[in-house]
């Protein structure tokens, strides 16, 4: 039978569509009408999400949809217990295990592998039925985590699910609140999401920043893909820059997320003793940040990039992200500068660029490329063999960081 004719001829309004065969009885007694038996189906679809492997009894009577036991198949994982829904009285009865659900089907902004239980006894809109979970490898949207736990709570009134979520991101201590609102007749799911994370790692595809963030979220629209939209608050005291010798210090910035699009509005820290100032756009996918685009202007930043060099500098720098290269392009003016190089030495950062310890490790950002210029009309010093030279100077650096080449002038 096709459960879409059944359901309307018992006058049930249930989200499970498909064909079905097992043994059923139908009983009328004046008016009452009461319908039970054991089933199963090799695939039916649960708000237009497939399962497979079904099997179990059902029981109608009273105007209660009961399954007494119930199993089948989700996204590479089983889902098996029993539940019943009064229609009526708004009655419930839950006692349901998942184990190894795949979330990645349900969206492609998700991804993970779910456990969960869902229990409780009582009426809906008095009472309501609760249950944990946890999800490994999860991702949500441009977060990741190792491990994501929670506990939640349900409400299910005129063939609407209510959902109330409350958990952490691991490792470390972040906190989230999640609500959904899930109609069961149409494909639709809205949602908010807010909370606190304490480890930039979640976001950043490299290591070693320290902060934290605070967000606000807010999705609705078709179940596999949904419009996001919100705002995330960044703060903390230290954020590297792959390939570059100097962090950002004491940071803090404001931006907008329109889906997998961040529009940096404003972006406030200290490089080098002097304050910066930036704004963009960012763009995530499946291996974290696939674009970028985003102006930085810093003043009397005290600067030791390569070795044996110290300035002090006012700076506008773009840096943009395609395709997996990232270019760092520019106009450095220099207040002061001390070079302390044999001008036949090789040129190297004055630190490991904030490496993780694995030299065989390929930066996260792939290989960054410079095209920058330096001048200063005056006070230029160089010290080496050569003798101690005030000089001025106009020049481009330009190729990879790693092995970058120098060309201009130098009086």
């Amino acid at each position: 039978a096709v459960l879409e004719n059944i359901f309307p001829l018992l006058e049930v309004s249930f989200p499970l569509k498909g064909s079905t065969s097992g043994n059923f009885i139908y009983r009328t007694v004046g008016p009452a009408v009461s319908f039970e038996g054991e089933f199963s189906s090799p695939e039916l679809y649960l708000l237009s999400t497939r399962i497979e492997q079904i099997s179990g009894q059902l029981l109608w009577k009273d105007n209660t949809i009961n399954f007494p036991w119930i199993t089948f198949n989700l996204n590479k994982g089983t889902v098996s217990g029993k539940l019943a829904l009064g229609l009526t009285d708004n009655s419930y009865d839950f006692d349901l295990k998942a184990a190894g659900v795949e979330l990645s089907p349900f969206s492609a902004s998700f991804a993970g592998r779910m456990e969960a239980v869902l229990k409780g006894q009582g009426i809906f809109g008095q009472d309501r039925p609760h249950g944990d979970f946890t999800i490994d490898q999860a991702t949500v949207y441009f977060i990741k985590a190792s491990s994501v736990k929670g506990d939640f709570n349900l409400n299910f009134l005129n063939n609407d699910l209510n959902l109330e979520i409350k958990g952490q991101l691991l490792p470390g201590d972040n906190n989230y609140e999640l609500k959904l609102d899930i109609p069961f007749d149409r494909d639709f799911i809205r949602g908010e999401l807010r909370g606190e994370l304490s480890r930039l790692d979640f976001l950043l595809p490299w290591k070693g920043a320290t902060g934290s963030i605070s967000f606000l979220l807010s999705f609705e629209g078709p179940v596999a893909s949904p419009e996001l939209s919100g705002a995330v608050e960044v703060k903390g005291s230290v954020l590297p820059i792959p390939g570059f010798a100097h962090a950002l210090n004491d940071f803090s910035g404001l931006a907008f997320v329109k889906n997998s699009q961040i529009s940096i509005r404003s972006f406030e820290a200290i490089l080098g003793g002097g304050p910066l100032k930036a704004s963009g756009e960012l763009s995530f996918g499946e291996k974290g940040v696939e674009e970028a685009d985003i102006q930085l202007e810093g003043r009397e930043m005290r600067l030791s990039v390569f070795e044996k060099t110290r300035a002090v500098a006012d700076a506008t720098i773009r840096f943009f992200r395609r395709g997996g290269k990232n270019v760092l392009d520019g106009d450095l003016s220099f207040r002061e500068v001390w070079w302390g190089r044999e001008l036949t030495e090789k040129l190297a950062f004055s630190t490991p660029a904030y490496s993780s310890g694995n030299e065989n490790r390929k930066s996260p950002l792939g290989d960054l490329n410079l095209n920058l210029r330096l001048r200063a009309n005056d006070n230029v010093w160089m010290e080496n063999s050569l003798g101690r030279i005030r000089a001025r100077l106009d020049l481009t650096i330009s190729g990879p960081a790693a092995n970058p080449v120098i060309t201009g002038e130098i009086d």
